[in-house]
């Protein structure tokens, strides 16, 4: 999705939320989604939601795909790009043309150098 169209989205999203805002049934704690089933409005904004979601989800994609084929030449902040976005171990190595055992070893000798909150990640 080009940027001009994800702007696009948003001003589309601004718009509905302002006409969900004029709604009687609104709640500005947000507690009316029971109330607002079956509203056009919800329906269009969950429509647009899912559309920037699914581009979002394709970049990753394609992200992910694209430094699995750098082989060995991944850095290690691209592995763990990987691994926090739930690529396997298995498949990094394989991409990296290494024994699992030996990229174990690897993982464990680059979580040394990570902070404590991403080490959790594994």
């Amino acid at each position: 999705m080009q940027e001009a169209e994800r702007m696009r989205v948003y001003d589309q999203i601004d718009e509905l939320l302002t006409k969900c805002r004029r709604c009687p049934k609104h709640n500005p704690r947000g507690h009316y989604m029971a109330a607002c089933r079956g509203c056009w409005v919800l329906e269009q904004l969950q429509t647009l939601g899912k559309q920037l979601e699914k581009k979002q989800t394709s970049n990753e994609e394609e992200r992910i795909h694209t430094i699995l084929s750098k082989g060995q030449d991944m850095t290690t902040s691209e592995i763990r790009y990987l691994i926090e976005n739930g690529v396997t171990q298995k498949r990094i190595s394989q991409a990296l043309c290494m024994d699992p055992n030996m990229f174990g070893r690897l993982l464990d000798n680059m979580k040394r150098g990570w902070n404590r909150e991403s080490i959790e990640t594994f």
